[in-house]
Formats: structure tokens, sequence, C-alpha cells
């Protein structure tokens, strides 16, 4: 009896280990991604709010006055964060919705993004950036304007590498910022075949959707 009584006793204090520690766990991933999160609310107090967090991501819903400056800013904070706080390491994407978009739940965020920077997996600098035209948010019934577009010396805030999948038209005002591209993707008519030339002699490869099914 004292035999089965001790093992019980082991048994219930191994589950309560195991049912506490869970939720330290989660509590913590959320809280380290939390505290940067309401930093960025604080720069940007009733144009940017945090919707979701998760261990590898945040979501950020965007009022209709917030620029492709102002995501970018945000991004570029949050790639010096990781890459100087090993507590987000494996925090890898911010995406960003206009505010007034039907929501649903989390897992259908990703089709209402009009915005994502992705960052290294490994740890590296290197950002993925996806810009929608503003057809999304248009097409959920958003007030959210498409962007207007951005400099490409404001993407030199990253430092490091990025490739940049792009439905706005970005001003190449800055030459240096070029050795930055890795990759760049847009929709046909967005740039004229002479600048798309340019990219690609510079060694940045390019890819016009849609003409490489036509292919």
């Amino acid at each position: 009896m004292l035999v089965f009584v001790i093992v019980a006793d082991l048994i219930f204090i191994a589950g309560t280990w195991f049912w506490y520690s869970e939720d330290t766990n989660k509590i913590w991933e959320y809280v380290r991604v939390r505290q940067y999160a309401d930093k960025i609310e604080e720069m940007y107090p009733g144009k940017i709010a945090v919707y979701y967090t998760a261990p590898d991501r945040i979501f950020l819903k965007i009022s209709p006055d917030t620029t492709l400056d102002d995501c970018i800013v945000i991004a570029s904070k949050f790639q010096n964060w990781r890459l100087h706080d090993s507590a987000l390491n494996d925090f890898t994407t911010i995406l960003m919705f206009p505010e007034d978009v039907y929501i649903g739940c989390p897992a259908g965020l990703d089709m209402r993004t009009v915005i994502s920077f992705a960052y290294d997996e490994n740890g590296g600098d290197k950002v993925d950036i996806r810009i929608s035209s503003g057809e999304i948010a248009s097409s959920m019934g958003s007030k959210l304007p498409p962007f207007d577009g951005s400099k490409l010396s404001s993407f030199g805030v990253f430092g490091d590498t990025f490739s940049i999948s792009t439905g706005v038209y970005i001003e190449f005002d800055d030459e240096s910022v070029f050795s930055q591209i890795t990759e760049w993707d847009c929709p046909p008519g967005l740039y004229t075949e002479e600048q798309l030339a340019d990219l690609e002699a510079r060694g940045i490869p390019v890819t016009v959707w849609g003409e490489e099914d036509a292919a």
C-alpha cells in the first residue's frame, strides 16, 4: 500500500511539474516577443496595434495613414533586436494587415497581409520583404489605400542583404543599396524594361510575375 501511495505521489508531482512547465514556457514565449511589440505600439500610438503574437511571429494592425517607410522602420527595429537579444533567436516574421479588414481567426491573417518581413531562420541578417499592391486589402473592403511606394535608400537600414517582392513602385534613388539586394520580384508594367535590365546587369535576379509561367 505504501509503495502504491509513493508511486501515485511521484506521478502527481511529475504531472504537475509538466503542466506548469508547459504554462511557463508558453508565458515566456509570449512575453519575450510581446515586450518588443509593445515598444512598437509606443512608437506609433494609434497608428500601429498588436493583434497577435507567437514565439516566431507577430501580426500588426496598421491604420490607413501608415506609410511603407513606417513599416520599414518597424522591421529594422525588430532586425536589430533579434540580432542582439538571444531570446529572439527563432523570431522570424512580421506580418501587417489593415486595421479594418475582417479578421476571422489568426490562421487566416496571411491572406490579409499587405506587407511582411521574414528574417533568416538561421540567425543571419537577410530579410525577405513582400509588399502587396493594395488590391488584397481593397478587395476585402479595407480603407487602406495602396502604399505610395518608397525610395530604395529607405531599405538601406537593414545593413546587410534583402530580397524584395513588391507590388508598388520603389524609386531607385540610392545606387549603393543595390549591393544589398539578392532578388527582385514585381508585377509586369511596374518597371520599364530598361530598369529591369539594369537590375539584372548588377547581378540581381529579376522575376516578373506571370512571365515565368509563360516561358
